[in-house]
């Protein structure tokens, strides 16, 4: 499910960040017709030899490889190229993570409980498997307290394993790559989750506009009776010229005409009336700033470096 916010602003004042989303890059499954009959496909990704700090430390499979017979779901509520955020946490740095579907599939998914084939530990309410991953799985689902023999092979361990079935649920599993919360390293092709364990990526609020009231305006700005009073205003995030207006004796021409406003629905905040800028000085602006910032950070950690 995706979703296009489209918002068209008039007399804004523009916050005096812009927030830039990196989309996690996925890699997205190979063509493939009657995956039932063809056997396994393969995610187009290569498996890093970065380990990943779920499960004790132990490595998760990012091969991405689908299990023969699993069937691409034909209208997931995400689909493949869905931006989703994280809502279990299964391993370490998962809880809150956004990511990017790469594969959704229906099927049985199993809750299970294993020993490693390497170590002898037990591994408990492992989520998930699915079906398909069950060697020599029947062809109606296992029930509650059903030992099986696993073909998954998610990480070091667990194929050949035999395990117990602690729940069944018939659902969309999904395959993920995320970015992990606590690393910020790239998590190729999780497997799985499940419908109710995605939501949609959030955007944050703090970056949606909105329109002061008159009523708030007018606080600010009752203190300047005369335009040469009123150009040293500073700008507040949701002012308008029209609200400026309308709290004051000035219409919103005197306010462009005096204050040299090229467009009288754009106006940035943090700046006063008198030194409103174009639209391409304050991002240069913003962008000469967030580069500074990065540079006085960079000599920041050089001096601790020093000291």
């Amino acid at each position: 499910m995706k979703k296009t916010i489209i918002s068209s602003f008039l007399s804004v004042a523009l916050l005096s960040s812009y927030p830039l989303v990196n989309k996690v890059g996925a890699n997205t499954l190979d063509d493939a017709d009657n995956a039932a009959q063809t056997g396994s496909k393969t995610v187009a990704s290569e498996t890093t030899d970065k380990s990943q700090t779920g499960h004790e430390g132990m490595k998760h499979d990012e091969s991405g490889e689908i299990p023969e017979g699993l069937v691409e779901a034909e209208n997931p509520t995400y689909p493949e190229g869905s931006e989703v955020t994280i809502q279990t946490d299964h391993m370490p740095g998962m809880m809150g993570a956004t990511g990017e579907v790469v594969g959704a599939f229906d099927s049985i998914a199993y809750e299970i409980t294993y020993n490693d084939t390497n170590t002898g530990e037990e591994i408990a309410n492992h989520k998930w498997i699915v079906h398909e991953e069950v060697e020599n799985a029947q062809d109606e689902p296992y029930q509650v307290g059903d030992e099986v023999v696993l073909e998954a092979n998610h990480m070091p361990g667990m194929q050949g394993a035999t395990a117990t079935i602690d729940s069944a649920e018939d659902t969309t599993v999904y395959m993920v790559t995320y970015t992990d919360t606590e690393t910020d390293d790239t998590v190729e092709n999780h497997k799985w989750l499940t419908e109710e364990e995605l939501g949609e990526e959030e955007q944050d609020s703090s970056q949606f506009w909105r329109a002061r009231t008159v009523e708030e305006v007018q606080a600010d700005v009752s203190q300047y009776d005369t335009l040469e009073e009123l150009q040293n205003y500073e700008v507040v995030g949701g002012d308008t010229l029209w609200a400026i207006s309308q709290s004051t004796n000035f219409s919103v021409d005197d306010l462009t005409e005096a204050f040299n406003i090229k467009n009288a629905d754009l106006i940035f905040a943090n700046y006063t009336l008198e030194n409103q800028p174009s639209l391409e000085d304050s991002y240069e602006n913003q962008i000469i700033s967030e580069s500074k910032k990065t540079r006085d950070m960079d000599n920041m950690g050089d001096m601790k470096h020093e000291a």
